[in-house]
């Protein structure tokens, strides 16, 4: 078929397919845009996942052991959330019903601008999900967590009866109706599950995560998080030290839009100190990691020039110097998202 007769019979079943199905529902692939995206709030795991972020209308899953930094990322991100899309809120599921205004407030996110709900059982959560996303107000919601869902048929049961499956049944219900709605109002759903025990395995690993099937296929980024390191320093009297923080590695374990399973390793800071700086994460170290990985220091051995043409010997002494002058951790911060964002297929909203 000639180019002019084929256009012209693809302009008229695009109209009758409009007529029959809606308007939207099918577009031609080289007329789509890119997809929007809200910042981690570290640029290594935005670098990590191939997006620069979460992507807007798509499910993204953080799972691991406890106490490695799920939650805390996920305030992070809708902080970002709130900075770069003024005109609308962030959701908070709060299931486990451990949400922290304080905790909140330490790593950016705006209280007046988060609504937080709390769920009673699995059903009120995948419906209250439904309804948030429906109402085109929020940007971002999560929720914390998916392995605290409790299915109404459990909740009635005693102690010792067996519900089998009641659990991923709604999880699966949950996601497939969050994934046809995200899309369609422009919502980036985050998604923090736990570690199972894997009931029954011989062989492979022996942990796994809850949600059945449906969860794994319908997220476009898994990130799984564990810890690797801890700070040598510890703040407060004898008695009541506490750790100043620890590194995580956050390992795309599934990627829709990029390769996976590339891994970013962030330090994160429970206290604010002089020598390691606010709470949160470690904004000198995160920018050097990105910056080396993207060739944009001048090397010479052990010794890095950096944009001010300082040069320093050793990595450990070129975080030090980026930390006690932010403002040239943020010229190279610039260039290495300058540098990303030519790679991504997306346009940021940092």
């Amino acid at each position: 078929m000639p180019k002019d007769a084929m256009e012209t019979a693809l302009e008229k079943f695009e109209t009758t397919f409009a007529k029959t199905f809606g308007e939207g529902i099918l577009r031609r692939a080289s007329q789509m845009p890119p997809y929007d995206v809200i910042s981690t709030g570290a640029p290594t795991l935005d670098y990590a996942m191939g997006s620069g972020g979460y992507i807007r209308g798509r499910l993204t899953e953080m799972w691991g052991l406890a106490s490695t930094g799920k939650t805390t990322m996920t305030l992070i991100g809708m902080a970002e959330a709130q900075k770069s899309i003024p005109d609308r809120m962030v959701a908070l599921l709060d299931v486990e019903k451990t949400y922290d205004r304080d905790w909140a407030v330490a790593h950016g996110v705006d209280p007046t601008r988060l609504v937080v709900v709390t769920p009673t059982t699995a059903e009120d959560t995948a419906d209250q999900m439904k309804s948030l996303i429906e109402s085109d107000l929020f940007s971002t919601i999560a929720l914390d967590s998916i392995g605290a869902m409790l299915p109404a048929k459990e909740a009635e049961k005693d102690a010792g009866d067996a519900v089998v499956g009641a659990g991923a049944k709604v999880v699966t219900r949950m996601v497939k109706i969050a994934t046809n709605l995200a899309t369609q109002h422009h919502v980036a759903i985050l998604l923090i599950n736990q570690v199972r025990a894997a009931i029954g395995s011989f062989v492979g690993p022996d942990t796994t995560k809850g949600g059945g099937f449906a969860l794994q296929h319908c997220t476009t980024h898994v990130l799984k998080h564990r810890r690797t390191k801890e700070t040598p320093k510890f703040v407060g009297p004898k008695v009541y030290q506490v750790q100043v923080g620890h590194q995580i590695a956050v390992n795309v374990e599934k990627n829709k839009v990029a390769p996976p399973k590339r891994t970013a390793y962030l330090w994160m800071f429970n206290q604010a100190t002089e020598e390691y700086g606010p709470v949160g994460i470690d904004k000198a170290t995160d920018t050097f990691s990105l910056a080396k990985q993207l060739d944009l220091l001048q090397r010479s051995g052990p010794n890095y020039t950096l944009p001010d043409t300082t040069k320093h010997n050793g990595e450990a002494k070129v975080i030090a110097y980026l930390r006690e002058h932010p403002e040239v951790r943020d010229i190279l911060r610039t260039q290495a998202l300058e540098r990303v964002a030519d790679t991504l297929n997306t346009e940021s909203v940092q």
